[in-house]
């Protein structure tokens, strides 16, 4: 049910609803202090994160809608019905989110007031511009790039300002930037972002298909045929990258990788918790 349909109207409420309360900081580091953050905070549902806020929140506050801290960073929201929801905040209004919640679920029997997940830890944000080149040095456009580290299940998305011209805002971390430009080409890259980055250049380098079957080991079993492991995972990992593809019907895979890594390729099998690997360099491309 939302706010606008017909079903909304002059109903009561007979469970209990939560209300989100708290104060907004940035993150201390290093030598530097919390500091108060204020602003326009946005309550979504957790499957529509990226949906367009245009309402206040109201005495009830029907998602998505928006509500303001006060001078000290302060706010409170609520009641909020029953469903799983998340609290975001773009600070200066650039399209990239400074600061998301953890999922909050808000069940009928839930009563009280709730503290959005590290709302007091807010990390310092860095917008960065960069230029996207393929392997002949010339600028590329209209492509799709993923920004990722291994704390969050959340992967930001550049935007393309085009003539090869890309921006993002992202916090203090080591991130792990992905694209594919086609069949041959391909961008993996490891980003320790510390403090502001000017000049960077991203490119497209050459890549190989790495094929391979994972079967049962049956070395102990010489009169029986080997069955391939089926939905299995299979990993790649190279510095502080890491790829993965499943197995399918007959225990193949195959994954993308730049060539001139040097692989830690592993399979995780899980009946009998068994663990199988391998680790190669390809300095070149395979036929």
């Amino acid at each position: 049910m939302t706010r606008d349909s017909p079903d909304a109207k002059n109903i009561a409420l007979t469970f209990p609803v939560l209300g989100f309360k708290e104060r907004a900081r940035t993150l201390a580091m290093d030598q530097e202090e919390s500091e108060v953050v204020t602003g326009r905070l946005k309550l979504v549902n957790a499957s529509e994160i990226d949906v367009g806020v245009t309402e206040p929140c109201g005495g009830v506050a029907w998602s998505p809608c928006w509500f303001e801290t006060d001078e000290n960073g302060t706010f409170g929201v609520g009641p909020v019905l029953e469903g799983d929801y998340i609290v975001t905040m773009d600070r200066d209004d650039d399209g990239f989110d400074e600061y998301p919640s953890q999922t909050i679920t808000v069940l009928a029997d839930t009563a009280g007031n709730v503290t959005p997940s590290d709302i007091e830890r807010i990390p310092p944000m860095f917008d960065i511009e960069f230029l996207l080149l393929d392997h002949d040095d010339q600028p590329v456009e209209g492509q799709n790039l993923s920004f990722s580290n291994q704390f969050s299940p959340i992967t930001i998305d550049a935007r393309d300002n085009g003539g090869g011209s890309y921006n993002i805002e992202l916090p203090r971390d080591t991130w792990v930037v992905e694209s594919i430009l086609n069949d041959d080409y391909i961008l993996y890259e490891e980003i320790d972002l510390q403090e502001s980055i000017s000049g960077l250049v991203l490119q497209y380098t050459e890549s190989a298909w790495v094929n391979g079957t994972v079967m049962y080991d049956i070395s102990d079993k010489p009169d029986e045929i080997s069955q391939p492991f089926v939905n299995q995972a299979v990993f790649a990992r190279w510095g502080g990258i890491s790829e993965s593809a499943l197995t399918d019907d007959n225990g193949s895979f195959g994954m993308q990788i730049p060539v001139g890594a040097e692989i830690n390729l592993t399979a995780y099998v899980v009946v009998g918790s068994q663990l199988a690997g391998e680790n190669f360099f390809r300095p070149k491309r395979w036929h």
